[in-house]
């Protein structure tokens, strides 16, 4: 089947400054704010988890977003340090989000950005939908993705600890049972099934720790896939 053109562009990289953080993340929100209002759909590279959090402000005028995680944690701490933007807290942050309507977390199974108080807290949130890997190798994707709200519009956000290290070894914490290939890949068409694709993050990707450059090529083979579902709209024959 025929999709529709899309025409892609490398918008490069903006520049962190560790000093002035603060600027730096008001500068990637405003940059996702404009290619929004274009119309465009930006898919992000790089950083720690932290980044999701300026990237999803920048979608603050896209009602009804779903936020989709892929991730081996919980991500809901909110406050490590006294900063609350950090890379334990996107989706606790994503969630007080007034324009965010629901956050879905797939693939958790692993201990280090939570305790009890942070679960709590998840659960007790009347947005969030919490799925274990777990559940997802017993169940299967598409009972998943009928699990997920209907939303106007999805966010994808995936985290390379996510993904089970034996497509992805090169991220900080390398955890066993993460999510496959063909589920991300299926997950992302199903959820352009659903409602519209407004963007996508990946991050938390660790060179050094990397094995054959085995993660950046998932990770470069599945931003090709999302473009491709861009085009087809989540229908493939």
């Amino acid at each position: 089947m025929a999709g529709k053109a899309i025409k892609c562009f490398d918008c490069g990289n903006l520049i962190n400054d560790e000093e002035k953080f603060e600027n730096y993340s008001k500068t990637v929100s405003q940059s996702i704010r404009t290619l929004s209002q274009k119309e465009v759909v930006p898919i992000i590279i790089g950083g720690d988890h932290g980044t999701t959090i300026p990237v999803l402000k920048g979608f603050e005028s896209v009602a009804d977003l779903c936020v989709v995680q892929i991730d081996a944690h919980l991500d809901w701490i909110d406050e490590k340090g006294g900063v609350r933007d950090g890379y334990s807290s996107p989706m606790r942050r994503a969630a007080e989000m007034d324009n965010v309507s629901s956050v879905v977390q797939i693939g958790l199974r692993s201990q280090g950005s939570a305790t009890q108080k942070e679960v709590d807290a998840a659960n007790a949130s009347d947005k969030t939908l919490l799925i274990k890997a777990e559940e997802l190798h017993k169940t299967g994707i598409e009972t998943i993705l009928n699990r997920i709200p209907k939303a106007s519009a999805y966010f994808i956000t995936i985290d390379a600890d996510g993904l089970d290290p034996s497509i992805a070894p090169g991220c900080g914490y390398p955890t066993p049972g993460g999510v496959e290939y063909y589920q991300l890949f299926n997950l992302m068409r199903g959820l352009a099934r659903k409602g519209k694709m407004v963007g996508m993050d990946f991050v938390e990707i660790v060179p050094e720790n990397d094995v054959v450059n085995l993660t950046s090529l998932f990770a470069a083979r599945q931003i090709l896939n999302f473009i491709g579902i861009l085009a087809h709209g989540g229908q493939f024959d």
